[in-house]
């Protein structure tokens, strides 16, 4: 059985290591037996804390030793974490979240003293093990001491009211689960991710937080530091998920499906310090955090794409003319490649897959030429202009707009209002290209992709700046995808301006 790995006590000689909670198999009788691998370092204790019903951990008790006795009514349910605390104060990070346990009769005092016994000997068989811990809370926790609701509370409350969900979100550090809260079950013991779902190596759709083959947004609240999901439904209201909230300094940088299970993860960043995250996400909910190896604060995320086509997302990170790539499998840089040699003055726009090998390519934009990668994996192999100079002009989307199966460009241009998509021709350059109507005073063109579920990323995400108002338009083409027409949808709920799109 794995432990954590270690979670640095601030000011402390010592190392504390969270414990790897055993669960307790559903029982009867009016009690459960909990035992977990001790935690490394000097423990004097273990806050031990009990979630009933589906409701908030609260503290139960602190136990010397590693294995506790709960009790428990006829038909309850229950699950524990534990915590272990230091000879001076100092505490760990939680441990995983143990196997939820129901109370299955009123049993008697030896009965259920007997079906304890097995519960501790069967939780050593089959259940869950450590994982891979979160983070420590100097990195980019939310206090790990503060125990809330879970997510489904706060999407609930959010499907009600954008303004709902800015609320909840800015209380996500009360009410939301968060990376010190990760969750693993008992098939996490490989330290390798599983391979991609048959549906992944397709060509999912990368932004998708709960599986359902829609685009959804990743929100960032620049003034709480909280971190949101909106799970999209075409025209209608999205249902919200909070995730978290940061410490200061971190930030969110976009999302792509890290370990293959079909749901996109969240890719943080503290430029400062030059650290990096990965919150591993499952239905829109953390699952575990990992941070990753440094690279140093002048290195910016630039990209987030399956660049090998293995199915697994990868990064891109980019410093002055230099490129990197982290292949990635789960949280862990399986392999690390110099990427291609860009002017200091470009950056990276986006990252379609434009020849329909299954990795993702780049889109470069500079001042003076707006150029293509076509990736193989560690290197590109061939470059080109793949249209006009673009200026000001910024990427918001790069999925498949037209359904032949290649990655097309949505740009916006600030300045004028307008968007151009560029349909791109299968290989290096744009082969149509289409002037959308410009926006309405005070609007903007905030992100792209299938909202819908129809397989088309023909949906832009439109918000006005002042009011907060939101707006989808959908793009209706012609059977020869020659022309579109367009449809709007205004929402009559409002998002705070604090709240910002980070992807796609």
């Amino acid at each position: 059985m794995r432990s954590f790995a270690c979670w640095a006590v601030a000011a402390a000689a010592f190392v504390l290591t969270s414990s790897s909670v055993l669960a307790a198999v559903a029982v009867p009788g009016n009690s459960a037996h909990f035992a977990w691998a001790p935690s490394t370092g000097p423990v004097q204790s273990y806050l031990v804390e009990v979630a009933r019903n589906g409701g908030a951990f609260k503290t139960e008790r602190i136990v010397s030793a590693p294995q506790v006795t709960i009790p428990g009514a006829p038909a309850e349910k229950l699950s524990i974490r534990v915590t272990a605390l230091g000879s001076n104060g100092s505490r760990s990070a939680p441990s995983p979240i143990s196997d939820l346990i129901q109370f299955i009769g009123s049993g008697g005092a030896d009965k259920s003293g007997s079906n304890a016994d097995k519960s501790g000997s069967n939780a050593n068989k089959s259940a869950s093990n450590a994982g891979k811990s979160a983070s420590n809370a100097n990195k980019s926790r939310s206090n790990a001491d503060k125990s809330g609701s879970n997510a489904d509370k706060s999407a609930s409350n959010a499907n009600k009211s954008a303004s709902n969900a800015g609320k909840s979100a800015s209380n996500a550090g009360k009410s939301a689960s968060n990376a010190g809260k990760s969750r693993t079950s008992a098939n996490d013991a490989s330290s390798q991710p599983p391979p991609p779902s048959a549906r992944l190596a397709q060509g999912a759709t990368p932004h998708d937080f709960n599986g359902d083959g829609r685009t959804d947004l990743l929100w960032h609240n620049v003034e709480t530091n909280a971190v949101a999901v909106w799970l999209m439904n075409g025209a209608s209201f999205p249902s919200a998920a909070v995730l978290g909230t940061l410490e200061q300094n971190w930030s969110p940088v976009g999302s792509g499906d890290f370990d293959g299970d079909g749901y996109a993860d969240v890719l943080l960043r503290n430029p400062l310090k030059g650290m990096s995250e990965i919150w591993l996400i499952d239905k829109s909910r953390v699952r575990d955090a990992t941070s990753l190896k440094g690279l140093g604060a002048n290195w910016n995320a630039e990209a987030i794409g399956d660049f090998d086509g293995d199915g697994y997302a990868d990064v891109l990170w980019q410093k002055k003319e230099k490129s990197l790539v982290w292949f990635m499998r789960g949280s862990a840089v399986d392999e690390e490649a110099s990427g291609p040699d860009v002017r200091e003055s470009s950056t990276i726009a986006c990252a379609p897959e434009l020849d329909g090998d299954g990795r993702s390519d780049l889109i470069w934009s500079g001042s003076d030429e707006t150029a293509a990668w076509l990736m193989t994996g560690s290197s590109p192999w061939r470059s080109g202009r793949a249209g006009p100079v673009m200026g000001a002009s910024l990427a918001v989307g790069c999925g498949d707009a037209d359904g032949d199966g290649f990655g097309d460009v949505l740009w916006y241009h600030p300045a004028s209002r307008r968007g151009t998509l560029w349909v791109m021709d299968g290989d290096i350059g744009m082969d149509r290209s289409f002037g959308l109507p410009p926006l309405r005073w005070g609007w903007v063109m905030e992100a792209s992709g299938d909202f819908d579920g129809d397989g088309l990323a023909n949906d832009i995400f439109l918000r006005h700046v002042a009011t907060g108002m939101l707006e989808v338009w959908k793009l209706h083409w012609n059977p020869a995808r020659t022309g579109f027409t367009i449809v709007s949808t205004e929402f009559t709920s409002r998002m705070p301006r604090s709240w910002q799109v980070v992807s796609p």
